[in-house]
């Protein structure tokens, strides 16, 4: 499936999966940032379909790791359907596990998309963010600084937005994984000063207002 087909049909694509609505709203929104910033983009050569496809699909299967009890993140018209969110949880762990990135492979490999947006997907694992920091794949930064900018509630400043994942995951993750995050961190803030020398808008442009104008064309 190519990147334009991907984007043209990508509520059809998210009603596939268990997809809940913050989930959809996460991916449109992340989406919108990634397509906001590509046209006001003045630096090397990058291919915006394939970005705003491979944003669409980033974080297809994180169904597998949310805390749906305590329904803290769903939409309110989810939050009455814990049970059902639950047991489709329960159906997604025994299709393709509790990892949310092999989730996702495995349910964009379904789609068979062009191999460049699963490229892009397979190198968007959290653990990359130091070398997407210090490489030049400029589709792979714009997408973490886009990712990186979308909170659960609306879009937030990078210092905003690790603050805000500190406090969800805290007590979450395992040891090797706190081991990273100071250097994760540094990775995110390294990568946002690349995008923001990039753009022809400041920070402050991409906001609430402007990437709902956005998302309203997907």
């Amino acid at each position: 499936m190519e990147s334009q087909k991907i984007i043209t049909n990508i509520r059809s694509i998210h009603a596939q999966f268990p997809v809940p609505g913050n989930l959809r709203r996460h991916l449109l929104n992340v989406a919108s940032v990634g397509a906001l910033v590509a046209d006001h983009w003045i630096g090397p050569a990058i291919n915006k379909t394939d970005l705003v496809a491979y944003l669409l699909l980033h974080d297809l299967g994180n169904l597998v790791k949310m805390h749906v009890p305590s329904a803290s993140l769903l939409d309110p018209n989810d939050t009455v359907r814990v049970d059902y969110w639950l047991q489709q949880q329960e159906e997604t762990w025994k299709t393709y596990g509790k990892d949310d990135y092999k989730a996702t492979l495995a349910m964009v490999a379904q789609l068979g998309i062009a191999p460049r947006v699963l490229q892009l997907i397979i190198d968007s694992d959290w653990h990359e963010m130091p070398r997407v920091a210090i490489g030049n794949d400029w589709e792979q930064k714009i997408g973490k600084y886009a990712d990186y900018r979308v909170g659960p509630r609306g879009i937030l400043t990078l210092h905003e937005r690790i603050e805000e994942l500190r406090i969800r995951y805290k007590g979450r993750l395992t040891p090797e994984e706190e081991s990273k995050i100071s250097t994760f961190e540094t990775a995110v803030h390294t990568i946002g000063a690349h995008v923001r020398k990039n753009m022809r808008i400041t920070e402050e442009d991409i906001n609430d207002d402007t990437v709902a104008a956005y998302r309203k064309k997907f």
